[in-house]
């Protein structure tokens, strides 16, 4: 499939109490003063980007960082075959990629999956804010060990677990999220959890037949029956 092309973007004009708003979602800004975050705030410019365009790609400048305000971004990089690696879907208030400090070049691309508002802030000033705020630095730890340890148990299942556990967890993870409709594709939903198209669609025909999964007319959506019967299923944790 045709990658997306970077598309055009424009400031979206987003009132400062609603940025505020969107911060408080992230460990990074939820417990900073009414004062740090309107300096944050000053910082920062809005931009649109349409439904399925290209917000950057593996390799470009890691000289900004992303936060979603409004709509759905998908995260992803290409193994050396081609094939494409989904590491996370991210909505309001996530951070959508955090270069290190000495970091030149985006390791993942990013799209949007539906159209997007983002935050964007220059790197240098989001360290330095960062740096000189003891709790943004411990609310940017929080967040980095929950991806890692996340990513974690996602490699360990696609090492050791059947495929049908491994998309029980994958749904579980996105269900917790976004709650039962998901906006994702079987073919999204493979490249999630590491597996074929084929095998996705073959898993999800028999979790239909055991009510775990409804019917839906869209093609582009997945409809989960019951989160809490499907945990209990695949023995999955409850996500916050």
């Amino acid at each position: 499939m045709r990658s997306p092309e970077k598309t055009i973007v424009h400031e979206a004009g987003v009132a400062k109490r609603e940025m505020v708003k969107t911060l408080k979602r992230s460990p990074v800004f939820q417990d900073l003063a009414p004062s740090e975050l309107a300096e944050f705030v000053s910082r920062v410019d809005s931009r649109f980007y349409p439904k399925g365009s290209l917000i950057f790609r593996e390799g470009d400048p890691a000289d900004s960082i992303h936060i979603v305000h409004d709509g759905l971004v998908r995260v992803h990089r290409h193994s050396r075959s081609g094939k494409k690696l989904i590491f996370a879907i991210l909505a309001q208030g996530d951070i959508i990629a955090t270069p290190g400090p000495s970091e030149k070049r985006l390791r993942v691309s990013s799209e949007a999956v539906t159209d997007v508002i983002l935050f964007r802030v220059p790197k240098e000033e989001f360290l330095e804010y960062v740096a000189g705020r003891p709790k943004a630095a411990v609310g940017m730890i929080a967040l980095l060990a929950k991806r890692f340890n996340r990513e974690c148990d996602r490699s360990v299942d696609t090492m050791s677990e059947e495929v049908e556990i491994r998309l029980l967890h994958c749904l579980n993870i996105l269900g917790s999220k976004f709650g039962t409709k998901l906006s994702l594709t079987r073919r999204e939903l493979a490249a999630y959890a590491g597996t074929t198209t084929e095998t996705t669609i073959r898993v999800l025909g028999k979790l239909k037949e055991k009510g775990l999964i409804l019917h839906s007319a869209n093609p582009g959506e997945i409809v989960i029956a019951d989160l809490a019967v499907l945990r209990r299923y695949a023995k999955a944790p409850v996500l916050r």
